[in-house]
């Protein structure tokens, strides 16, 4: 009976090390073909955004985001905001 769990248990660990393998490899593929991740699209017209001599630039989460109306921030200080 410890022989069968035994079993079964390098049986299950094997199968996820696996599907781990499985789909790192489809994500080393997937980089090396010029797909991109969406987190790093976003990290990137995030950096374009700054890098255009802002004066004023907002850092926080999405609560930040959604408490600052950008555009009504440049109508108060007369100045471009990110």
């Amino acid at each position: 009976m410890k022989i069968e769990i035994k079993k079964y248990l390098f049986i299950k660990i094997l199968i996820v090390f696996s599907i781990f393998l499985f789909f790192n490899i489809l994500i080393l593929l997937a980089n090396n073909l010029g797909f991109k991740s969406l987190q790093q699209e976003l990290v990137n017209h995030q950096l374009v955004k700054i890098n255009e001599n802002q004066t004023t630039i907002f850092l926080g989460d999405s609560s930040l985001g959604h408490a600052i109306n950008a555009d009504f921030w440049s109508n108060l200080s007369k100045q471009k905001n990110i």
